[in-house]
């Protein structure tokens, strides 16, 4: 499963999508809000609550631009 998630993140742009956590990545653009340590996206039944991981939250906020 991780090295599919790697082969996976690898081959998406970069600037369209992020990792989040070992088993989630999300296209930036379905990103709603961040709550703490989750993340709400726009789902295909309407919007998820997605956990961020630890090591990710960093590079997750670094990648947004907060106004």
């Amino acid at each position: 499963m991780y090295t599919t998630m790697k082969d996976m993140e690898a081959k998406l742009p970069a600037k369209d999508f992020t990792r989040i956590q070992r088993k989630y990545i999300i296209r930036l653009a379905c990103l709603q809000a961040i709550e703490g340590d989750a993340v709400l996206v726009d789902g295909p039944k309407g919007a998820v609550y997605i956990p961020i991981g630890n090591s990710y939250k960093t590079g997750l906020l670094g990648r947004l631009n907060i106004i």
